[in-house]
C-alpha cells in the first residue's frame, strides 16, 4: 500500500470552521466530527501500514478483515453524523466539506494500488465520501479466514481499554477541553511506528522468513516502494553452502620461469623464497636441489582453500550474530523512542489540562454575587483576601506540578528538564500574597474600606 493512501482522509478545513458562528452545542458537535474523523483515519492508516505481506497466510486475511471492519465502523459513524446534522444547515455543510476534503485526497492515490478486494472496498468507501452515501445496513464483506474461533481474554481487555480511552476523550471534550487534531505528519509517524512495532514482533517470532517475505513484497510493489532499503532489517549474508573461492585458480598460477609454461605440481615450503620461486612445474622438479620440505600443489591448494572457507564461515557467523544483536539493539532503541515520545506526549497533555484547569477556575469565579458583596460591605469585610486566592491557585498548581514531576524525573539528566524545574520553582516562589496584594490606585493603600467610607456610600 502506498504511503499516500495512509494520509488520505487527514486534512481538516479549520479555516471554514473558524469563520462560522456556532453555539456551544454546535461547537461541541464540530469537535466530535473532527475527533471521530481523526480516529477513523488513524485506525485505517494503521491497518494499511500492517498490510505489508502478499503471502497466502491467515494472518494477512485477519489484517485485511481488520481494515474492512474499520471501514464498516466508519460507515456507521458517518451515517450517524448525517442523521444528527441534517436539520442544521451550517453543520451539515461543514460535514459535507470535510468529506469532500477526504475524498479528494483519497481519490488522488487509491488508484495507484494493485487491484484486489481491499482496493475495491477503499474505492467504494471513497465514493461514499464524495456522495455522502452512508447507509446503516451497508457492510463490507469479510474474507474467509479458515481458522477456528477462539476466545482470548487478553484481546477482550484490549478492546475494553480502547473503548474506555475513546469514552474518556469524548468526556474531556464535553467538559470543555480543547481538541487539537493531529497533523498529517503526526498521523503518518504514529502509523509508521505501529508498523515498525509489528515488523519487530514478526522478526522476533519468525526470523528466518521475515526478510524473504518483506523483500518479495517490495519487489512486487517496486513502483510504490522505491525507497526500500534491505539493510533496515536483519539480512543473512552468504549461504553456508556457497563456495568460498580463492582469487588465484590452479590454472593461472605459474612458476618463476615464464618460458616453462607448465602447470604447477609442487610447492617448496621455504619462507626465504618469493612467491613464484616456491611454485614448481614438472620442468622445475627435474632440476630441483633443495633440503626444504615440499608438498604437492593440489594438496597445498586444497588445504589453503579449506582454511579460507572455514575462516569465511566463522567470520560470517560472527557477523550474522552481531547483526542479530544489533537488530535487537535497534528494536530496543525504537521501543525506547516510542516510550519517550509517549511520556513526553503525556506530559504535554498534562500541561494542556493544567492550563484548562486554571482557565476553568477563572471562569467559575467571573460571575460574582451583589447580595453577598453587599453583606460584606455592611460588615466592613469587603476586602480581597489575597492569601485565600493565592492559596487556592497554589493548591491547583501543586497538584499538577506533582503529576508532571513524576514523569519528568526520568529525564532529569537533560538540560531541558532543569528548565522545567525552574518553571515549577517560579510558580511556587512568585505566586504569593505579597506579590499580588490588591492596591487602591488613589491612596496606594490596601483595602478595606473604612467605616466613614461605608456610611458615605450608604448615604
Amino acid at each position: 500500500m502506498s504511503i499516500a493512501i495512509k494520509m488520505a482522509m487527514v486534512k481538516i478545513n479549520n479555516k471554514y470552521t473558524n469563520n462560522l458562528k456556532y453555539n456551544n452545542n454546535q461547537k461541541l458537535d464540530i469537535m466530535f466530527t473532527k475527533t471521530y474523523k481523526t480516529q477513523q483515519i488513524q485506525y485505517i492508516q494503521e491497518m494499511l501500514y500492517l498490510n505489508i505481506f502478499k503471502m497466502n497466510h491467515p494472518m494477512v486475511t485477519i489484517s485485511n478483515n481488520k481494515l474492512l471492519l474499520q471501514l464498516n465502523l466508519s460507515n456507521a459513524i458517518q451515517f450517524d453524523q448525517t442523521q444528527q446534522y441534517q436539520k442544521n444547515r451550517d453543520l451539515s455543510k461543514f460535514l459535507n466539506e470535510e468529506r469532500q476534503n477526504a475524498y479528494t485526497i483519497l481519490n488522488n492515490v487509491i488508484f495507484n494500488q494493485k487491484k484486489d478486494s481491499i482496493q475495491t472496498a477503499l474505492i467504494e468507501f471513497s465514493n461514499d465520501y464524495q456522495n455522502g452515501n452512508f447507509k446503516l445496513d451497508k457492510q463490507y464483506k469479510l474474507e474467509e479466514i479458515g481458522l477456528v474461533a477462539k476466545f482470548d481474554e487478553s484481546v477482550l481487555f484490549k478492546i475494553l481499554s480502547s473503548i474506555q480511552n475513546v469514552d474518556s476523550k469524548i468526556n474531556q471534550l464535553r467538559n470543555g477541553q480543547r481538541y487539537d487534531a493531529p497533523t498529517e505528519e503526526e498521523i503518518k509517524e504514529t502509523a509508521q511506528n505501529y508498523q515498525i512495532q509489528a515488523k519487530q514482533q514478526l522478526q522476533k517470532n519468525m526470523p528466518q522468513k521475515i526478510n524473504v517475505l518483506i523483500q518479495e513484497f517490495y519487489k512486487q510493489d517496486d513502483e510504490n516502494f522505491s525507497n526500500y532499503n534491505p539493510n533496515v532489517t536483519y539480512q543473512q549474508t552468504n549461504n553456508n553452502n556457497e563456495p568460498y573461492r580463492l582469487k588465484e585458480t590452479e590454472q593461472n598460477l605459474r612458476c618463476a620461469y615464464n618460458n616453462h609454461n607448465q602447470p604447477i605440481i609442487m610447492v617448496i615450503l621455504d619462507p626465504n623464497k618469493n612467491q613464484k620461486e616456491r611454485l614448481l612445474c614438472n620442468l622445475c622438479v627435474q632440476n630441483l636441489e633443495t633440503n626444504e620440505k615440499t608438498i604437492g600443489f593440489s594438496k597445498a591448494y586444497q588445504m589453503i582453500q579449506e582454511y579460507h572457507q572455514e575462516s569465511c564461515k566463522l567470520r560470517k557467523r560472527v557477523v550474522n550474530d552481531n547483526i542479530q544483536q544489533l537488530e535487537q539493539l535497534k528494536s530496543n532503541i525504537i521501543e525506547l523512542k516510542s516510550y519517550i515520545n509517549q511520556q513526553l506526549d503525556q506530559m504535554i497533555e498534562i500541561t494542556k489540562n493544567w492550563i484548562s484547569n486554571l482557565s476553568t477556575h477563572i471562569n467559575e469565579k467571573v460571575e460574582g454575587s451583589f447580595s453577598k458583596g453587599l453583606d460584606l460591605l455592611i460588615k466592613n469585610e469587603l476586602r480581597v483576601d489575597n492569601d485565600k486566592i493565592v492559596e487556592e491557585i497554589n493548591n491547583l498548581n501543586n497538584q499538577w506540578i506533582e503529576k508532571v514531576k513524576n514523569k519528568l524525573e526520568q529525564f532529569k539528566q537533560f538540560k531541558q528538564s532543569s528548565e522545567c524545574e525552574k518553571v515549577f520553582n517560579d510558580l511556587k516562589n512568585k505566586c504569593n500574597s505579597d506579590r499580588y496584594a490588591i492596591i487602591d490606585l488613589k491612596s496606594n493603600k490596601i483595602f478595606p474600606l473604612k467605616p466613614q467610607q461605608i456610611r458615605g456610600l450608604i448615604n
